[in-house]
């Protein structure tokens, strides 16, 4: 109970960058204390797109919002790509594919119809 109490307290003063490394750190914490998914499984997959996306996103602020928006949220979007493209290989929820296809068709309309 410690433990989670800590880690509220963490993510509430460590900001926004700070929890993208909070979030990663707890991600392979999680994966060295189970047994590690099987590659090119949803759950290995969706691991590797999740850290990807949490670690472009933890950028230093360079004073200028715009920029940093723009950096913060590049890699943001590439991870709901990425994201997208999981569910549709895994997933069987017609509403759940369609959201991913509706995503996929604002990045790639040649590709997604």
């Amino acid at each position: 109970m410690k433990q989670r109490i800590r880690l509220r307290f963490s993510l509430r003063s460590a900001g926004y960058p700070g929890l993208a490394l909070i979030l990663v750190s707890a991600i392979a914490a999680a994966q060295q204390s189970g047994s590690p998914p099987a590659p090119d499984t949803f759950r290995s997959l969706m691991e590797t797109a999740m850290a990807r996306m949490d670690h472009g996103m933890a950028v230093p602020y360079s004073g200028d919002p715009d920029r940093d928006f723009a950096a913060m949220m590049i890699p943001h979007h590439q991870g709901a790509i990425d994201m997208a493209e999981i569910e549709l290989r895994f997933g069987h929820d017609e509403r759940l594919r369609g959201l991913a296809r509706h995503r996929l068709r604002g990045s790639y309309p040649h590709r997604y119809r």
